[in-house]
Protein backbone atom coordinates (compact mmCIF):
# COMPACT_ATOMS: atom_id res chain seq x y z
CA UNK A 1 0.00 0.00 0.00
CA UNK A 2 1.27 3.19 -0.79
CA UNK A 3 1.89 6.11 1.42
CA UNK A 4 -1.01 8.14 0.11
CA UNK A 5 -3.55 5.55 0.31
CA UNK A 6 -1.95 4.76 4.42
CA UNK A 7 -2.68 8.76 5.08
CA UNK A 8 -5.68 8.76 3.41
CA UNK A 9 -7.16 5.77 5.38
CA UNK A 10 -6.22 7.06 8.65
CA UNK A 11 -7.79 10.69 7.56
CA UNK A 12 -11.45 8.48 6.96
CA UNK A 13 -10.57 6.63 9.97
CA UNK A 14 -10.37 10.09 11.91
CA UNK A 15 -13.42 11.21 10.11
CA UNK A 16 -15.45 8.50 11.21
CA UNK A 17 -14.81 8.52 14.39
CA UNK A 18 -15.15 12.60 14.70
CA UNK A 19 -18.40 11.98 12.98
CA UNK A 20 -19.29 9.15 15.46
CA UNK A 21 -18.64 11.27 18.39
CA UNK A 22 -20.45 14.34 16.92
CA UNK A 23 -24.04 11.86 16.60
CA UNK A 24 -23.47 10.69 20.04
CA UNK A 25 -23.25 14.31 21.45
CA UNK A 26 -26.26 15.00 19.37
CA UNK A 27 -28.07 11.92 20.27
CA UNK A 28 -27.24 12.32 23.98
CA UNK A 29 -28.27 16.27 24.03
CA UNK A 30 -31.25 15.23 22.41
CA UNK A 31 -32.39 12.51 25.07
CA UNK A 32 -31.26 14.84 27.90
CA UNK A 33 -33.89 17.70 26.71
CA UNK A 34 -36.84 15.45 26.10
CA UNK A 35 -38.94 15.43 29.02
CA UNK A 36 -39.40 12.77 31.10
CA UNK A 37 -41.48 11.98 34.22
CA UNK A 38 -38.90 9.88 35.79
CA UNK A 39 -41.51 10.34 38.99
CA UNK A 40 -44.38 7.62 38.43
CA UNK A 41 -46.39 9.69 41.79
CA UNK A 42 -46.27 13.05 39.23
CA UNK A 43 -50.21 12.82 37.81
CA UNK A 44 -52.26 15.26 35.89
CA UNK A 45 -54.42 17.31 37.46
CA UNK A 46 -58.00 18.73 36.46
CA UNK A 47 -57.43 22.47 35.70
CA UNK A 48 -60.62 23.31 33.44
CA UNK A 49 -63.94 21.63 32.59
CA UNK A 50 -66.70 22.66 31.17
CA UNK A 51 -69.94 20.79 29.44
CA UNK A 52 -69.65 21.39 26.04
CA UNK A 53 -73.29 21.16 25.49
CA UNK A 54 -73.76 24.55 27.75
CA UNK A 55 -71.40 26.53 26.08
CA UNK A 56 -73.66 29.23 24.53
CA UNK A 57 -70.54 31.62 23.10
CA UNK A 58 -67.09 31.14 22.06
CA UNK A 59 -64.54 33.66 20.87
CA UNK A 60 -60.97 33.75 19.93
CA UNK A 61 -57.85 35.47 19.05
CA UNK A 62 -54.95 33.26 17.89
CA UNK A 63 -51.34 34.51 16.84
CA UNK A 64 -52.44 37.96 17.20
CA UNK A 65 -54.25 37.70 13.31
CA UNK A 66 -56.88 34.98 13.78
CA UNK A 67 -60.38 36.34 14.99
CA UNK A 68 -63.47 34.40 15.62
CA UNK A 69 -66.71 34.69 17.45
CA UNK A 70 -69.40 31.95 17.53
CA UNK A 71 -72.82 32.05 19.15
CA UNK A 72 -75.37 29.64 19.77
CA UNK A 73 -79.14 31.11 18.65
CA UNK A 74 -81.81 28.83 18.82
CA UNK A 75 -79.92 25.46 18.98
CA UNK A 76 -77.20 26.75 15.88
CA UNK A 77 -73.75 27.96 16.12
CA UNK A 78 -73.77 31.41 13.91
CA UNK A 79 -70.36 33.17 12.84
CA UNK A 80 -70.65 37.01 14.69
CA UNK A 81 -67.78 38.15 12.76
CA UNK A 82 -69.59 36.49 9.05
CA UNK A 83 -73.29 35.45 10.28
CA UNK A 84 -74.37 35.29 6.32
CA UNK A 85 -71.47 32.69 6.48
CA UNK A 86 -72.81 28.72 6.04
CA UNK A 87 -70.71 26.98 7.55
CA UNK A 88 -71.01 23.08 8.63
CA UNK A 89 -72.59 22.78 12.01
CA UNK A 90 -70.97 19.18 13.02
CA UNK A 91 -67.74 20.15 12.07
CA UNK A 92 -67.73 23.28 14.74
CA UNK A 93 -69.70 21.08 16.99
CA UNK A 94 -66.86 18.46 16.59
CA UNK A 95 -64.04 21.14 17.05
CA UNK A 96 -66.23 22.02 20.52
CA UNK A 97 -66.50 18.46 21.53
CA UNK A 98 -62.14 17.73 20.64
CA UNK A 99 -61.38 20.95 22.69
CA UNK A 100 -63.89 21.12 24.92
CA UNK A 101 -65.50 17.81 25.52
CA UNK A 102 -62.58 16.54 28.39
CA UNK A 103 -61.21 18.39 31.53
CA UNK A 104 -58.21 20.20 30.40
CA UNK A 105 -54.89 19.15 32.26
CA UNK A 106 -51.68 19.88 34.39
CA UNK A 107 -48.87 18.36 35.31
CA UNK A 108 -47.64 21.68 37.03
CA UNK A 109 -48.91 24.69 38.54
CA UNK A 110 -46.19 27.37 38.02
CA UNK A 111 -45.43 29.50 41.17
CA UNK A 112 -43.71 32.41 39.48
CA UNK A 113 -45.95 35.64 39.19
CA UNK A 114 -43.99 37.03 36.99
CA UNK A 115 -46.62 37.52 34.39
CA UNK A 116 -45.31 39.25 31.38
CA UNK A 117 -41.61 36.87 31.69
CA UNK A 118 -44.24 34.21 30.54
CA UNK A 119 -45.93 35.50 27.84
CA UNK A 120 -49.29 36.91 29.38
CA UNK A 121 -49.14 40.77 28.95
CA UNK A 122 -49.23 41.11 25.23
CA UNK A 123 -50.31 36.97 24.98
CA UNK A 124 -51.29 36.43 21.28
CA UNK A 125 -53.97 33.64 21.96
CA UNK A 126 -56.85 34.37 24.00
CA UNK A 127 -60.39 32.70 24.29
CA UNK A 128 -63.25 33.54 25.53
CA UNK A 129 -66.18 31.10 26.68
CA UNK A 130 -69.75 31.90 27.75
CA UNK A 131 -72.04 29.80 29.36
CA UNK A 132 -76.00 29.20 29.32
CA UNK A 133 -75.83 30.35 32.99
CA UNK A 134 -73.84 33.71 32.21
CA UNK A 135 -70.55 32.40 33.78
CA UNK A 136 -67.54 33.32 32.05
CA UNK A 137 -64.19 32.05 30.95
CA UNK A 138 -60.83 33.86 29.50
CA UNK A 139 -58.44 31.29 28.42
CA UNK A 140 -55.24 32.89 28.04
CA UNK A 141 -52.25 31.72 26.18
CA UNK A 142 -48.50 32.32 26.87
CA UNK A 143 -44.77 31.44 25.87
CA UNK A 144 -43.50 27.95 25.47
CA UNK A 145 -41.81 26.56 28.36
CA UNK A 146 -38.68 25.23 28.86
CA UNK A 147 -40.56 21.43 28.38
CA UNK A 148 -41.12 20.38 24.88
CA UNK A 149 -44.30 20.77 23.34
CA UNK A 150 -45.96 22.78 25.95
CA UNK A 151 -46.97 26.60 26.68
CA UNK A 152 -47.79 28.30 29.87
CA UNK A 153 -51.29 28.66 29.92
CA UNK A 154 -53.92 30.56 32.87
CA UNK A 155 -57.46 30.81 33.48
CA UNK A 156 -58.89 34.13 34.43
CA UNK A 157 -55.32 35.22 34.76
CA UNK A 158 -55.79 33.44 38.30
CA UNK A 159 -53.28 30.62 38.79
CA UNK A 160 -50.56 30.06 35.71
CA UNK A 161 -50.13 26.00 34.49
CA UNK A 162 -48.47 24.31 31.63
CA UNK A 163 -50.36 22.69 29.20
CA UNK A 164 -49.69 21.31 26.32
CA UNK A 165 -49.07 23.40 22.85
CA UNK A 166 -51.81 21.69 20.95
CA UNK A 167 -54.52 23.33 23.23
CA UNK A 168 -52.97 26.62 21.89
CA UNK A 169 -52.96 25.25 18.43
CA UNK A 170 -56.41 24.72 18.46
CA UNK A 171 -57.40 28.19 18.24
CA UNK A 172 -55.47 28.19 15.08
CA UNK A 173 -59.04 28.18 12.89
CA UNK A 174 -61.06 30.39 10.78
CA UNK A 175 -64.30 30.25 9.74
CA UNK A 176 -62.99 28.85 6.28
CA UNK A 177 -61.86 25.64 8.41
CA UNK A 178 -65.84 24.65 8.80
CA UNK A 179 -65.70 24.81 4.99
CA UNK A 180 -67.95 27.70 4.58
CA UNK A 181 -69.71 28.65 1.33
CA UNK A 182 -71.37 32.17 1.07
CA UNK A 183 -75.26 32.70 1.18
CA UNK A 184 -77.75 34.96 1.36
CA UNK A 185 -80.07 35.59 4.36
CA UNK A 186 -82.63 33.73 3.47
CA UNK A 187 -81.65 30.80 1.34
Amino acid sequence: MSKRTQKLLVLLLCLLLVGAAGFAVVKFTKEKEEPTQTDPSVESFPIFEVDKDRIVHVDWIFGGFIEESFTKKDGKWVSDTSPDEFFYQEVFEEWLDRNFGSAWTSEAEVTSKDMDAMGFKDADTVAHVKLDDGTEYTLTFGASTTIQSTCYFTLDMDKVYVVSRSRKAAFGLKLSNYQTTTTKKGE
